[in-house]
């Protein structure tokens, strides 16, 4: 047995695992904002960047199962991933894009329990009561984070706004939690195509949409391109395959639970790199969800080693 074979046997593997590929995402808002772009740039140049780089690591590294893994790619679970990835994109982007910030956070903190829903009704898998404790201590840190008291921010015009927002962030937290239940369920679905299939369909979207409304293409590269290259072309894919991995060893709810780093992290690298304090508020919800996340994290080295085949 090698080295790797006894420690994937481990059973913080899977958790590790995940927890590494969220920290690698939390400083990708930070490179968002060092490129100066608006959201249909963002989803245009990351999803482009992010395929681009997942197909030719593909290439390089499935050089002999290069056909089976392309049959499993057009697999009815690996089509409904694929589309998963490209929406919650979408829905994340137009989210930030057309309702406060605040209620589409809550919204994607929202996908553990749906991870935790839909590996229930496609696998039967049985998420222990305590991760639900765990689940809820960090959605309070995040509702906590992104709370803004009455007369620091503008009022939401209308309840239309509120419910777009809403919309928009619990569909990109149902369609996180539902690809990563359904790796959990499919050890064959390709990892690196789907995730570069999701980004390309991502991209190719907004320039449908770009087309279609008459979008300046000419201002498409204006900006820091090398601030988006890096968060399309590097952060992003060794995240994304990192999460998709740790499904293959751990259940899809931890797996999206730890994906919660990025929202209280994120600001912090905002904070070192372009000096935008957060808030205090902020602050004190981001040491919630660290803590309970480093609290499940010590909690899950405990129990057993749970792989789903």
């Amino acid at each position: 047995m090698t080295f790797f074979t006894r420690f994937s046997s481990k059973p913080f593997y899977g958790i590790a695992v995940a927890f590494t590929g969220a920290l690698i995402i939390t400083p990708d808002t930070v490179f968002m904002r060092l490129s100066g772009m608006d959201a249909l740039q963002m989803l245009v140049w990351r999803g482009l960047a992010m395929s681009g780089v997942l197909f030719g690591v593909w290439l390089i590294v499935s050089r002999g199962t290069l056909r089976q893994e392309t049959v499993n790619f057009f697999r009815p679970r690996a089509l409904i991933v694929t589309f998963c990835f490209m929406l919650s994109a979408i829905t994340f982007t137009l989210g930030i894009a057309s309702a406060p910030v605040s209620i589409i956070l809550f919204g994607v903190a929202c996908a553990p329990l749906f991870a935790a829903l839909f590996s229930w009704l496609l696998m039967s898998e049985y998420t222990p009561p305590l991760t639900y404790v765990f689940m809820t201590i960090a959605m309070t840190g995040i509702a906590v984070a992104v709370y803004e008291p009455a007369g620091s921010a503008p009022v939401i015009e209308g309840i239309e706004t509120l419910a777009t927002g809403a919309f928009f962030g619990l569909s990109a937290g149902a369609c996180i939690g539902l690809s990563f239940s359904l790796l959990r369920s499919d050890n064959s679905i390709p990892i690196l195509l789907i995730n570069g299939g999701g980004a390309l369909l991502a991209a190719i979207c907004a320039l449908i949409f770009a087309l279609v409304t008459g979008y300046p293409l000419q201002t498409l590269t204006s900006g820091d391109m090398l601030s988006i290259l890096i968060s399309g072309g590097i952060i992003l894919p060794m995240s994304f395959f990192l999460l998709g991995y740790a499904t293959r060893f751990t259940a899809a709810a931890n797996v999206s639970l730890f994906m919660l780093l990025e929202t209280v992290l994120g600001p912090l690298w905002v904070w070192l790199v372009v000096d935008e304090r957060p808030t205090n508020q902020m602050i004190m919800g981001g040491l919630l969800v660290v803590a309970s996340l480093i609290a499940y994290l010590l909690w899950s080295m405990k129990r057993p080693v749970i792989q789903h085949s």
